[in-house]
């Protein structure tokens, strides 16, 4: 058996994430619970216009058994003060922002308390931008949805947004304004899967208000060792789930909820 997962930077930073990487986890757990070789390929998504079509290529070249897409609130939610200077000041702005996200890329200064509350009084004064809308996200999900699905045989599942995360700042109103966005994905990709008939696994209640929230390092954004092995095995019960269900071991709807 062989699973695509499209994976985010959160699969891309072991170089400040002891333990390992989420695939590695995900397949030894899947090869244990269900008996059989597992292969586990990542590949990172970033929602672009242009994204359905490198899926297809994937999907191509490793004729997965399998695909997992996570929604990353990050795509619509985290309001970047660098690429709001990128897009409104020019060339000028450009190198702005960029300066500001070599900063925040930085372990020493960006993975800190202070950096991250001077960053949160960025977003309160300056502004950011997000870098995609949530009606950009939606529409690339679907087209994710209509590629897979329209090559028969192979399962598809969709995570929507956990939330919870501060992306847009610790304000009543920012925190306020992310949950928002994250409903407005959660409801047009709920949809999309309920049309074509393919797993969702909703949050209906954001994960920092449920208290199951993934530990994070430093930045506030990436999961440490603890959070990645907390949400390898629960990708890996979810596949495993899937893999029942598409072999009709499992008489479940395709609407999975976390609640």
């Amino acid at each position: 058996m062989k699973i695509l997962r499209l994976g985010s930077s959160n699969d891309t930073v072991e170089q400040f994430v002891a333990g390992e990487p989420r695939e590695r986890v995900i397949q030894r757990e899947l090869e244990r619970q269900l008996q059989e070789p597992v292969t586990v390929v990542t590949r990172r998504i970033w929602p672009t216009e242009r994204f359905p079509e490198l899926l297809s290529r994937w999907l191509d070249e490793e004729d997965p058994d399998i695909v997992t897409v996570p929604v990353i609130g990050y795509w619509f939610n985290f309001e970047s003060v660098p690429l709001r200077l990128q897009r409104r000041l020019g060339r000028f702005g450009e190198r702005l922002g960029s300066t500001g996200k070599r900063a925040a890329d930085v372990p020493w200064l960006g993975h800190n308390a202070a950096f991250r509350a001077v960053r949160d009084v960025a977003q309160r004064t300056v502004g950011g931008e997000t870098y995609f809308t949530c009606d950009q996200v939606i529409s690339c999900v679907e087209q994710i949805v209509r590629e897979v699905v329209r090559r028969e045989g192979i399962g598809l599942i969709i995570q929507g947004p956990f939330g919870g995360q501060h992306l847009s700042g610790n304000s009543r109103r920012a925190v306020a304004r992310e949950e928002r966005g994250r409903l407005v994905v959660n409801a047009g990709i709920r949809e999309i899967c309920r049309a074509h008939q393919v797993t969702f696994i909703e949050h209906v209640v954001n994960r920092r208000l449920k208290g199951t929230a993934f530990s994070t390092i430093g930045d506030g954004l990436h999961m440490d060792e603890t959070g990645q092995l907390a949400s390898a095995l629960e990708w890996a019960a979810i596949i495993v789930d899937e893999v029942h269900r598409l072999r009709g071991n499992d008489s479940e709807q395709v609407d999975r909820y976390v609640t």
